[in-house]
């Protein structure tokens, strides 16, 4: 075989290979935009309804946003074992604030990758409410993240029809 009879082949090797790749890619991401607003990519998590085209969504009352925080966070809050993160949360519709609605509350802190902690600690009152508080502290002491989220926590509201909103806060230690 000639010298650029192996180029060609080559050249025709890596055109399949990138086809490949590139269709692997669209397949994955296909997927996440079609699963019935779940994430479906490791990792994934979602600050929106579970109806995408629903007006309602959470809302910060009184907080400045911090611009240093994540993408994919509703919010970030720096705590200490002596200072707390208070967060008024609301479920807001596209016109006003509180939505409509008897919303009870979930909430559960873990690691970036998933495990339970039970050192920090979150607490939502009042439950059910809208607005409620959101306050996240440190039960036991926790290593300084060194300005980095290092847990997040879980938030859910559903009301009584079962129509259900889900965000994370960033929990970064001092």
């Amino acid at each position: 075989m000639t010298n650029g009879k192996q180029l060609e082949l080559r050249k025709e090797f890596s055109m399949r290979g990138t086809f490949v790749l590139a269709g692997i890619v669209a397949g994955l991401l296909l997927a996440a935009c079609s699963s019935n607003g779940s994430p479906s990519l490791p990792g994934a998590s979602r600050a929106v309804t579970s109806d995408a085209h629903s007006p309602l969504h959470f809302a910060l009352v009184g907080v400045k946003p911090d611009k240093s925080c994540p993408s994919g966070y509703l919010a970030c809050e720096t705590i200490s074992r002596t200072k707390h993160a208070r967060l008024t949360i609301c479920v807001d519709s596209s016109s006003a604030c509180p939505a409509p609605g008897n919303w009870t509350w979930a909430e559960s802190i873990e690691t970036l990758a998933g495990k339970p902690v039970h050192k920090i600690v979150g607490d939502i009152s009042p439950n059910p409410g809208n607005p409620i508080t959101d306050k996240i502290s440190e039960k036991k002491r926790e290593r300084p993240s060194k300005g980095a989220v290092k847990f997040q926590q879980l938030v859910e509201a559903c009301d009584s029809s079962s129509n259900c909103l889900q965000a994370t806060i960033g929990i970064i230690t001092k």
